[in-house]
């Protein structure tokens, strides 16, 4: 992990490990920590915006709100649009204000991007099965040539109609249910791979 020196308002020099040193939305930002463990195996961070003279300065209330929706999405697995930046060994920045937050310690190399949480395959198979059952519903072949079987005597196309909307209507009421079925079954799975991570 990279070491940077820090040099905060009082002149008081330190040296902090880096987490991750990127750029969103055209800024370039830095967050790192000084081993300050709190309660709870939580680890006690730190983020500044990086002045492109090369200091850190606080972020505003847009810019923290914008920062803790990415952090949770990064937490999370999702894949959030962000660039990392390589920073050069032995920099020094000094740092008017930061913001504080803390995680545990087992989230550090989710944060440094060096570990994420496999829930991909996951989101893909849902996806997959979601598709293919939509297919299934819009336009199956097989569908309509039982509805075309089981209908073929009928003279009324009133009453045609009406017997090939309640089949479909109960093809989706089935097709529903297992939709929702699958989708608690993975949401419990996600739930149990994201409990190993807090």
């Amino acid at each position: 992990m990279k070491t940077i020196r820090i040099i905060d308002k009082k002149g008081k020099t330190m040296i902090a490990n880096v987490v991750r040193y990127y750029m969103y939305d055209n800024k370039d930002y830095l967050i790192y920590f000084t081993n300050e463990v709190e309660s709870h195996n939580r680890v006690k961070l730190y983020v500044v915006r990086v002045h492109p003279n090369f200091y850190g300065m606080n972020l505003t209330d847009s810019e923290w709100h914008k920062f803790q929706k990415l952090m949770r999405g990064i937490i999370k697995g999702y894949n959030m649009d962000i660039s990392d930046i390589v920073l050069e060994d032995n920099l020094i920045l000094p740092v008017v204000r930061s913001r504080t937050f803390s995680v545990k310690v087992s989230y550090l190399d989710v944060l440094k991007g060096t570990k994420s949480i496999q829930v991909d395959s996951m989101s893909n198979r849902i996806r997959d099965y979601l598709s293919s059952k939509v297919d299934d519903i819009i336009g199956d072949k097989r569908i309509n040539q039982r509805y075309q079987f089981e209908t073929s005597k009928i003279d009324n196309p009133e009453s045609l109609s009406k017997i090939m909307y309640q089949h479909r209507y109960n093809e989706l009421l089935k097709e529903h249910k297992e939709i929702l079925k699958l989708l608690r079954s993975y949401e419990e799975k996600i739930n149990i791979i994201l409990k190993k991570y807090e």
